[in-house]
């Protein structure tokens, strides 16, 4: 079992090691000589239109509360106030992200959170998920990409209550070959932010 002697939230908090390296990118596909055929010029298919930006904010505030970092973006054309808030733990040696929670409103109003981690997860053990004394949540990881895996929270009524009386969030990622990070995350400033992205 890990200790919790080697990772530190942003505010220095210590906590657990990491489940291993990052994955190495993978390797391009091989093509065997003389199968690759050519298109002709006049047959080949148009480039899709590429997709409209998201627009600029025209204001960015940061803050931080205890162990959490709130991002509001302002947008003039709009005149709406988008904020993100986010929670991570770091490998103390390196100053490695190997864990982050991040709870944010998008610009239609609705709320998204995500928690990322290091690869080398069990990705169908998925993540054991426990606020305060509430009951345990599983979530599942929907992307793993060479440097980090991805698991979406949702954000109910319930857990929102939960969060806000909760002193902390315990976390367990398992993973891929037996080495799991056990977390035990300071949830102290949530509610403040929770406060923000509501409005």
């Amino acid at each position: 079992m890990l200790t919790s002697k080697s990772i530190s939230t942003a505010l220095g908090v210590l906590l657990a090691t990491t489940i291993g390296a990052a994955a190495q990118p993978a390797k391009p596909a091989q093509i065997p000589a003389g199968t690759a055929k050519s298109v002709p010029a006049e047959k080949a298919t148009p480039a899709e239109k590429a997709p409209a930006q998201a627009p600029a904010p025209t204001r960015t505030e940061i803050q931080s509360f205890d162990n959490w970092r709130l991002t509001c973006n302002d947008y003039a054309d709009t005149k709406k106030r988008v904020c993100f808030g986010q929670l991570q733990a770091f490998k103390r040696e390196t100053k490695q992200l190997v864990f982050g929670w991040t709870i944010a409103q998008t610009l239609d109003g609705t709320i998204e959170s995500t928690v990322t981690t290091l690869t080398g997860v069990a990705i169908t053990r998925g993540i054991d998920f426990k606020v305060g004394a509430a009951a345990l949540r599983k979530l599942s990881f929907a992307t793993c990409e060479p440097t980090h895996c991805t698991a979406p929270v949702t954000v109910d009524a319930a857990l929102r209550k939960d969060l806000v009386t909760a002193e902390t969030v315990e976390v367990v990622v398992y993973g891929s070959s037996g080495n799991n990070m056990r977390l035990e995350l300071p949830l102290k400033g949530i509610d403040k932010v929770l406060a923000e992205i509501k409005n």
